[in-house]
């Protein structure tokens, strides 16, 4: 499965670290970690961004963190479906990361997501393109319910 969906990949494959596993997917995102000022950041660069050093290592998000803020976009480019939830992700690392939402249920601010890989667009191939996606964690979704 992880094979047919690398071939059509929109984003950078050294983003994401996809594992197959019985239970389906995992999917977590590749950070750069700066060795001399502590700096985490998504993606990961050869520099920090906050003060330069080459020092930089990678670093496997946890694949799980607290939306920060959200909106729906109604108007998009071509071959993207509207409308579609978009949102900053804070991952406990550190680093604040945008990204789409796999659909639109509703999700508040504080809410727990979790990385999944989703069909971000039809490629040009005329493919589904894949990317990481955002969707609740099982908590996030039961909020509520005590």
């Amino acid at each position: 499965m992880i094979e047919d969906i690398n071939k059509e990949f929109i984003i950078p494959e050294n983003w994401l670290k996809v594992e197959e596993l019985k239970e389906g997917v995992r999917v977590n995102l590749m950070a750069g970690h700066c060795q001399d000022c502590g700096t985490v950041f998504f993606p990961a660069y050869q520099r920090c961004i906050k003060c330069g050093s080459e020092q930089c290592k990678p670093l496997v998000l946890s694949g799980k963190g607290t939306l920060y803020s959200e909106t729906v976009v109604h108007q998009a480019p071509n071959n993207f479906s509207t409308p579609f939830r978009v949102g900053y992700v804070l991952f406990p690392e550190g680093p604040l990361v945008f990204g789409q939402f796999v659909d639109m249920r509703e999700i508040q601010i504080g809410d727990q997501v979790e990385v999944v890989l989703g069909k971000l667009r039809e490629a040009e191939s005329g493919e589904a393109g894949w990317a990481y996606m955002y969707q609740p964690t099982a908590i996030s979704s039961t909020r509520g319910e005590n």
